[in-house]
């Protein structure tokens, strides 16, 4: 988490490491773009994010809360030297409010991932029932063609038979008022005369 990136660059600087003061600048910067980016839409991490669902404002509104002087005092050790007493407040401050950001931060991340994961779910469930329809669609295709195919392919073998020199062959005629119907009829009239 970014929040934990910050304590530990912060505490860094407090034992010395100066060279730290930048990568924790950046990661303040970085925490700061993505909390605004994610509550209120916008770029970050090279990714663009649409405003957060209004059912987690409120959560926004305290991580907000703890953020803001959390932030200014991260930025304090930043700018400050450590051998004075507000370098040393704000390592203290940090210290002791880490883990307030920590789980606010949490907390964002976990809602988040549950509203994302119930429209994971949604979109798994509407996708299997597109792949049912499409099942049922193809064995009602199939099962049409077959109803189509099969009066057909009689009629082709007793063309045949006529064709072989068998005129009494007769096709035998449902009693359905469709187009291969009034073809059979036809063809048996053809064959009679």
């Amino acid at each position: 988490m970014l929040s934990q990136r910050i304590s530990k660059f912060a505490f860094s600087v407090e034992r010395g490491n100066a060279g730290d003061r930048r990568p924790l600048s950046e990661a303040i910067e970085l925490y700061d773009n993505s909390l605004e980016a994610l509550w209120h839409g916008g770029e970050a991490m090279e990714k663009s994010i649409p405003p957060a669902p209004a059912a987690i404002e409120k959560l926004f509104q305290e991580n907000k809360a703890i953020w803001e002087p959390f932030k200014k005092t991260a930025e304090l050790v930043v700018m400050e030297e450590r051998d004075n007493a507000i370098f040393e407040e704000a390592v203290d401050y940090i210290y002791l409010n880490n883990n307030d950001l920590l789980k606010i931060s949490d907390l964002i991340t976990l809602t988040f991932d549950n509203l994302f994961s119930r429209k994971v779910l949604f979109l798994r469930g509407l996708l299997f029932a597109m792949l049912g329809m499409d099942i049922l669609f193809f064995i009602i295709g199939y099962l049409m063609a077959v109803k189509i195919v099969k009066p057909l392919k009689a009629l082709s073998r007793i063309a045949m038979k006529v064709g072989a020199g068998d005129l009494t062959a007769r096709v035998q005629v449902t009693g359905k008022k469709d187009e291969i119907s009034a073809l059979a009829t036809s063809f048996n009239k053809m064959t009679e005369d």
